[in-house]
This record gives structure tokens, C-alpha cells and sequence, in this order.
């Protein structure tokens, strides 16, 4: 199999999937394609994570979305803004959020805000490598703002669906490591429940 199945780990139904494997096996581009067919069939929405506010400011959502738009979703219209992914309705001039797009420095400040049409969360480079282990936002307790956004979204009713994608670089993280994931080394090829 050339490409990652996102249905190997579905019928799980887990709410933190951790999708960890080599470059170019089509994790970014399955989960992408999966959530906004979901989205769009379901009138749903997505989060797309990101660390920082200036990887939002650079329109990181449209970069990260465009080569599975042009692709799987040629029949459809999308605008964007800095923090949003519209679907455009062109016969009635209306567009409807479909994604969002929030930076785990915001933590704090999306607290207050409400996502209920909110499915699915998409973290893709979630764990860093080695040499910028620095980067991340709070050091090794970046997965607590993780979490705390996780609960903004979810408001405790069990809906959402996390995608935490990652290359191979280090076993040794923040997520593996928090206690409420501590994810356990596990070998190539296998799922651990």
C-alpha cells in the first residue's frame, strides 16, 4: 500500500488518533480529504491547528488546503481569511464556515468562544523534530493548551475527532509523553489501542 488508509483506524472510534509514519505516505492529504468531504456532506466543521498566530497571518489554512481542493473538490468554491475556510454558495451569494483555522498560543484566548458544529481537529506536524524541539508553544507543556482547546471545542459532549499527525522524528516528545496520552512505543505497521 503506497498511501495511509484513514480506515484503519476509524472503526476505533477514539477521539485522539495519533498518525505517525514517514513522509509522503499521505497522511496530511487522506485526513484533509476525509474531514472536508465529512464536513461538506454533513454541514460540519473542521479546526485546522497550528502553533503560532503568524503561521495563521501567513495564510497557512489555504496553503495547507490547496493541493486537496484543486484535486478532490474541483466542483466546489472555498474563500479564506486568515482564520477561515468558506464554503461558497454561488447560486444564493452565501458562504458557510467550514474550517477553522487556531493557533495553540490562542488557548487562552478562545476560551469564551463557542464551536459547536465542530468535528474534527487536524494537527499535522504535532511533534517536532529533535532540532526544533524548541519551538514548541510552552515547552513540554504544550499539550495541556492542546487540551484546553480540545474542551473549548468539545465542550465536554464527546463529539470531536483529533488528527494528530507526525513524521517518525522523535518517540520522545510533550504529547507521547502527558500523561493523558502516554503513548507507548509501538511497532512499525500496528495500532495501540
Amino acid at each position: 500500500m503506497k498511501y495511509w488508509n484513514i480506515n484503519q483506524i476509524l472503526p476505533y472510534q477514539r477521539n485522539f488518533n495519533f498518525i505517525n509514519g514517514p513522509r509522503s505516505i499521505g497522511k496530511t492529504y487522506t485526513t484533509q480529504k476525509y474531514c472536508l468531504k465529512k464536513c461538506i456532506e454533513r454541514k460540519i466543521q473542521f479546526v485546522y491547528l497550528v502553533r503560532t498566530q503568524d503561521e495563521k497571518k501567513d495564510g497557512v489554512l489555504q496553503k495547507a488546503f490547496e493541493k486537496v481542493v484543486q484535486q478532490q473538490f474541483k466542483e466546489f468554491e472555498f474563500d479564506y481569511t486568515d482564520e477561515c475556510m468558506y464554503l461558497v454558495d454561488t447560486s444564493k451569494k452565501v458562504k458557510k464556515v467550514v474550517g477553522w483555522c487556531i493557533a495553540i498560543s490562542e488557548a487562552l484566548k478562545i476560551k469564551k468562544r463557542s464551536f459547536p458544529n465542530v468535528k474534527y481537529i487536524i494537527f499535522d506536524e504535532y511533534m517536532l523534530e529533535s532540532k526544533n524541539s524548541t519551538r514548541y508553544v510552552n515547552g513540554w507543556k504544550e499539550p495541556d493548551l492542546f487540551l484546553s482547546i480540545y474542551h473549548t471545542i468539545d465542550r465536554e459532549e464527546d463529539r470531536v475527532i483529533a488528527f494528530m499527525l507526525g513524521n517518525n522524528t522523535s518517540f520522545y516528545n510533550p504529547y507521547h509523553m502527558h500523561p493523558a496520552f502516554d503513548i507507548p512505543e509501538t511497532p512499525v505497521g500496528c495500532i495501540w489501542l
